[in-house]
């Protein structure tokens, strides 16, 4: 039977381990306890079973025989047990099950995966498992196409029952099957499985009524140790389960809730999150959880271990919060995970096909005197001893201002110095200029150089309206409003309407032109240093290759250089003539 009690004396003659038959650990110990699982073991219809059970870890992955013949395509693992998924939308289940956590009505642990009966006629879409409870999420789409027969014939040998899809009259009135829910089994002593403080376990798999009611479909489920979350396809959160941590949010810094009623969260409540925001995938940890908003933005909440909030060291908050590194104008999350005490995220930046970030660390390496490289610009600014090195070609087709600072430098004969590699040989002559601006510093020269070589905005929060001021300086129209819509969104409409504009106005962001600078760099003849003239049938076509995108010293010439003579068979090759 399911247990559908408040908790009693836990436990035998060796020592109670608390909270009820399910609600805390069971009886170990002494002759007594050994009775009790005895007696336990022949109400479910077990005779005799071996207590001399040993672990047997595997140290290197193995292939499981249990599920050969079906086609899995998700796993979920819990503290002892594990849950598998097959294409036909079938649960398998192994491992631990002292807490009823495998769904197969008893609590015998299985070393082989078996099939979860009690889901039968449902079509499952996810699976997720907490620390001995499981939640189930289902599906009103089911497969049009036949069951492979391979599997067909391995699920007769397990004796999973075939799947049933009821007709569209029976799942309109509810009778012959589920229109999308949730289903939860295992431990439910601290309201894990959102059936009421009355239910401190389930055996099988039940349907989640507070979920299945008022409309509210699922599209989305995580389990952390003791408390569960979902998402609803408005984009609203419910939560239950353990909360001593915050795990439920809160908009204080306390979980009021908690303090008065410890067995609110015993049943899924809504999480109060920030208006606007709909979340569209949730992820949880030991104590905390993650959910990613439409529009790519993380939000965390609960009990900060190992900073796993991701707001830094000694953060504390029980409200929902944006992770400012992880969502902005330039970048968006697209994926969440999370483990007991780390988290971990998939992030889009933007959409340029192109980058040369491996020519930007050339230019740190130059200014850490690890070599030049294939630089050949050195940029200076004011209250800085730290150089900053470039590829000419590369900052003037991305910025129109470095573009004529440049060449009226290179006028001046005093802006040409010789810079020495490791070897003390004069490597080559750089163009060297001090940029002066209003807003010209080290931080802001650093973030511009990233911006140009990537098209990536990188620089501290605090320094982004300086940046911002800089970006004006130079003529970078992207690159301003950038940062402009990143002060507008992390620091809200107070922060943006000091700044001059109204706080409802949103930031309109360019397009990105990394690309387009590029291609029209590339046919630029000012910065080829090759010349190439081809003679076919009396016509003569000149093409100009521009230098590597080191940004070789372009070769100016008044006429265009002779081709080279062809070598006759019988005589040596020719030198080509100089150019005039």
């Amino acid at each position: 039977d399911d247990f559908e009690d408040d908790g009693g004396d836990g436990g035998g003659g060796g020592g109670g381990g608390g909270g009820g038959d399910d609600g805390g650990g069971d009886g170990g110990g002494g002759e007594g306890g050994v009775n009790d699982e005895r007696r336990a073991a022949a109400d479910e219809g077990i005779t005799s079973f071996n207590l001399d059970a040993r672990r047997r870890p595997v140290a290197e992955p193995q292939l499981c025989a249990s599920l050969f013949g079906l086609k899995i395509v998700s796993l979920s693992a819990g503290y002892g047990h594990n849950l598998a998924l097959s294409a036909d939308g079938r649960v398998f289940s192994c491992g631990y099950n002292d807490r009823g956590q495998l769904g197969l009505g008893h609590r015998i642990n299985c070393t082989e995966f078996q099939y979860v009966s009690a889901l039968e006629g449902v079509f499952v879409c996810q699976i997720a498992c907490g620390q001995a409870h499981n939640l189930a999420r289902t599906t009103d789409t089911r497969p049009s196409h036949p069951f492979d027969i391979a599997a067909k014939d391995k699920e007769k040998e397990k004796g999973a029952p075939p799947l049933t899809v009821p007709s569209a009259a029976a799942a309109a009135d509810g009778s012959g099957g589920d229109c999308g829910g949730v289903y939860v089994w295992g431990n439910g002593s601290l309201g894990q499985l959102g059936l009421g403080r009355r239910v401190t376990g389930r055996r099988v798999p039940v349907l989640l009524p507070a979920l299945s009611h008022n409309g509210v479909r699922i599209v989305d489920v995580a389990a952390g140790n003791n408390h569960s979350v979902a998402v609803s396809d408005r984009g609203e959160v419910w939560t239950w389960g353990h909360g001593e941590y915050g795990q439920h949010g809160g908009q204080a810094s306390v979980s009021t809730n908690d303090l008065v009623d410890a067995f609110h969260y015993y049943q899924p409540r809504p999480l109060l999150v920030d208006p606007g925001v709909k979340v569209v995938q949730v992820e949880c940890g030991s104590c905390f959880s993650l959910g990613r908003t439409e529009s790519g933005d993380v939000y965390s909440w609960g009990w900060n271990g190992h900073g796993v909030l991701g707001h830094g060291k000694g953060y504390f908050s029980h409200a929902p919060t944006r992770i400012a590194a992880l969502g902005s104008v330039d970048r968006r999350a697209v994926s969440i995970a999370a483990g007991a005490n780390l988290c971990a995220a998939v992030v889009e930046t933007s959409q340029c096909p192109i980058q040369y970030r491996y020519l930007l660390d050339q230019c740190h390496d130059a200014a850490a005197e690890l070599g030049l490289g294939t630089c050949d610009v050195v940029i200076r600014v004011p209250g800085s001893k730290k150089p900053f090195f470039g590829h000419r070609i590369i900052l003037e087709s991305r910025c129109r201002f470095l573009q004529g600072y440049l060449r009226a430098a290179e006028q001046d004969h005093g802006c040409v110095e010789e810079v020495f590699d490791t070897d003390d040989e004069p490597s080559r002559r750089m163009l060297s200029v001090v940029l002066e601006t209003e807003h010209a510093s080290a931080t802001t020269m650093a973030a511009l150089l990233v911006y140009i070589y990537t098209e990536k905005l990188e620089v501290p929060p605090h320094k982004l309206k300086a940046l911002m001021g800089f970006a004006s300086d130079v003529f970078m129209p992207r690159l301003e409003a950038l940062c402009a819509a990143s002060i507008q969104l992390d620091h809200g409409a107070a922060s943006w309407s000091g700044l001059g504009m109204g706080a409802k106005e949103p930031v309109a962001v360019p397009p990105a032109r990394f690309d387009l600078d590029m291609r029209q760099a590339v046919n630029e003849p000012r910065h080829a240093d090759v010349h190439f003239v081809s003679r076919q049938q009396g016509h003569q076509q000149e093409h100009h290759t521009p230098p590597d995108t080191a940004g070789s010293t372009a070769l100016s010439a008044a006429t265009p250089p002779s081709p080279p003579s062809l070598p006759s068979p019988s005589s040596p090759p020719s030198p080509p003539s100089p150019p005039s």
